[in-house]
């Protein structure tokens, strides 16, 4: 599973956005599950770029106490938790080369 903390208004993220369509087309939701965890104050703002770029995965908005939970400190920051549900990766920015090295 990937947890995608981003936001609209997040340069960095908006680069990631190439990668991440390409990795949730190339597998399926079996091998990999992505959850948006999308932190705005303009929610109007965020449904129109993912209306627009065709993102399909579930978005969540997140508040500071999740934020806070998940040490988050960069946007964007990306947590891959693999199937045991113990082990887990806390990223920056991913690239389709990261899934590839990371999910074997």
């Amino acid at each position: 599973m990937l947890l995608n903390f981003w936001g609209e208004w997040c340069a960095p993220c908006l680069d990631e956005l190439p990668a991440l369509l390409a990795t949730r087309k190339d597998r399926a939701d079996d091998e990999l599950f992505m959850i948006g965890m999308l932190y705005t104050d303009n929610l109007e703002a965020a449904q129109a770029l993912i209306d627009e770029r065709g993102i399909s995965w579930p978005q969540v908005h997140v508040k500071d106490d999740l934020i806070e939970q998940f040490k988050v400190n960069s946007y964007p920051t990306n947590i891959l938790i693999f199937p045991d549900g113990r082990r887990y990766l806390k990223t920056g920015q991913v690239s389709t080369a990261f899934f590839d090295r990371n999910m074997k």
